[in-house]
């Protein structure tokens, strides 16, 4: 009976290491990374059973955002979305699956085309840059500076 009960919190151990976070965008769900979180912004890749890769990012606009937000003035992500490699190549992301504003969580998809993968999985982000949009305000762009994450090792483990 001891040796059952082992035998079955082993195998949940192992179960729960394999599993996979899931990322809910509008009525579709993706398999995701760990989460690299940056103060309020948090960078997220993602995968569909299809193999296609995308990126996510999603930012807590606090009250700012939640109590200047209406039906017409959502806050949102900009295109692009530019990824500066440590190798100096440059990942620049236009296609957007689409923007959501859910509960002051801002929430964008960018896809990501093969050769922009492999990019990825060759050199580390140095810099994100990135643009938002909260009303009133204009178009602001940001820069983020990766100091500790290992981005390729996180994308080929995850990718592969």
């Amino acid at each position: 009976m001891k040796k059952l009960i082992l035998l079955l919190l082993f195998l949940l151990f192992f179960y729960n290491l394999k599993s996979q976070e899931l990322f809910i965008f509008g009525e579709d769900n993706f398999k995701s990374s760990k989460t690299i979180s940056y103060g309020n912004l948090d960078v997220l890749f993602l995968s569909k059973s299809n193999n296609k890769a995308f990126v996510a990012l999603t930012m807590d606009t606090h009250r700012l955002a939640c109590s200047q937000a209406s039906i017409s003035h959502n806050p949102f992500f900009a295109a692009p979305l530019i990824l500066f490699l440590e190798n100096s190549d440059i990942v620049r992301l236009d296609k957007r699956v689409g923007n959501e504003f859910v509960g002051c969580l801002m929430k964008v998809v960018f896809n990501i085309s093969s050769s922009e993968l492999e990019k990825l999985k060759r050199s580390n982000i140095h810099t994100i840059k990135y643009r938002t949009k909260i009303f009133p305000e204009p178009v602001k762009t940001y820069e983020l500076r990766n100091r500790n994450n290992n981005y390729p090792n996180l994308i080929r483990a995850f990718y592969n």
